[in-house]
């Protein structure tokens, strides 16, 4: 099948150089075995289109495929995204709660360490006491005893 194309470049500058003799004086019409062969467009229509034109069709196809996946790859990609947020949104609002819970906490902690340090010291120095009076009775009891001894 030939395709229709304008005529050379290279033909038309020559004629325009020719002179009237040398063009055949053919009122600058390019002489027909010069000029593309035009098929009626009944013609093309039986013939169909041309294999360049169907292997652009099946390029065109492909590369539709390929965006229409590109496309849903990135709507997935998107929707993933949008849910990784919302759960980094979450994870921060619980981090916050937990870390303001265990300021809380810490700080009991702290309160109740004074009071048991307290309370130690507290103890310490009756268990010291208890154990001076108890030295102390001890000695009197022994002194007691000798007193009676010797009586």
């Amino acid at each position: 099948m030939m395709a229709v194309m304008a005529p050379r470049r290279s033909c038309a500058r020559r004629l325009l150089h020719m002179n009237k003799k040398q063009r055949g004086f053919c009122g600058g019409v390019v002489p027909s075995s010069r000029r593309p062969v035009r098929l009626p467009t009944k013609v093309l229509a039986i013939f169909g289109p041309s294999e360049k034109e169907r292997k652009l069709e099946r390029q065109v196809t492909t590369l539709q495929a390929e965006k229409d996946t590109l496309e849903q790859r990135l709507k997935e990609t998107r929707n993933a995204m949008r849910d990784a947020q919302e759960q980094l949104a979450k994870a921060v609002d619980t981090s916050d709660m937990r870390k303001r819970r265990l300021d809380e906490a810490e700080k009991e902690v702290f309160k109740l360490e004074r009071a048991l340090e307290e309370k130690d010291n507290t103890l310490e120095s009756f268990a010291a006491t208890a154990r001076r009076t108890i030295a102390d009775l001890e000695k009197r009891l022994k002194e007691a005893q000798q007193q009676q001894k010797d009586e």
